[in-house]
């Protein structure tokens, strides 16, 4: 993402950087960087990884199951 944002002239600001209060984790921003127009963003990285479960009954995108067997990725697709 890094090597993305800076082909691309946006100039990275701040990244992975952890908000604590009171010895606390709150967060981490990803990155904040100031775009080309010289605008300011906040980018949130996310990922997510699903597993095939054979036993699941349905096609096979309803046999990818996230963290949670009531995540499947049919359901991500479709919303």
């Amino acid at each position: 993402m890094e090597a993305a944002l800076t082909a691309n002239d946006y100039t990275i600001l701040a990244k992975n950087l952890q908000i604590i209060a009171e010895k606390k984790t709150l967060g981490e921003l990803d990155f904040i960087v100031e775009a080309p127009a010289n605008e300011f963003i906040h980018i949130e990285m996310v990922y997510k990884f699903y597993l095939y479960d054979p036993d699941r009954k349905g096609s096979w995108i309803e046999k990818l199951v996230g963290p949670n067997l009531k995540d499947h990725l049919s359901f991500k697709v479709k919303n």
